[in-house]
């Protein structure tokens, strides 16, 4: 609730190329497959970029998606 999508651009970006539907009804975002999944590329990166948060929930989405997807992690290097 109160999600704020003009903060949330990479990562809604990354989930539309990944064919995930994302919908904003009033405050709230309601989130579904838009279909067969794809695989994606994601690096993280300092905000506006793809947030290191959202890094482990990217993850387990790719699990449940056939083919190649790398993700790079560039704000915390070791």
């Amino acid at each position: 609730m109160g999600a704020r999508p003009d903060h949330m651009s990479a990562v809604l970006d990354k989930l539309k190329e990944a064919n995930v539907k994302v919908e904003r009804r009033g405050r709230n975002l309601v989130v579904k497959r838009g279909g067969k999944l794809r695989p994606v590329d994601i690096t993280t990166l300092p905000y506006s970029g793809f947030p290191t948060d959202v890094q482990a929930q990217a993850m387990v989405l790719m699990t449940l998606t056939p083919g190649l997807s790398i993700i790079t992690e560039r704000v915390f290097e070791s």
